[in-house]
């Protein structure tokens, strides 16, 4: 799926997108929540960020 066929799924604009990729830019729960109800999967399975991961493995 593009990011461009995910947008539109979810609803999100196109700012929010953006934001998604820039570092220091927070993405809010109800993105989060939007972008896991259409990929079918839970928040937990939204993978971290490179170099975001703790010692012992988790987000």
């Amino acid at each position: 799926m593009r990011k461009e066929d995910l947008r539109l799924a979810a609803g999100l604009t196109t700012n929010m997108v953006a934001n998604m990729g820039k570092e220091g830019k927070h993405i809010s729960m109800d993105t989060l929540a939007r972008i896991c109800e259409t990929l079918d999967c839970g928040i937990m399975d939204v993978p971290c960020r490179p170099g975001r991961q703790r010692k012992d493995g988790d987000c």
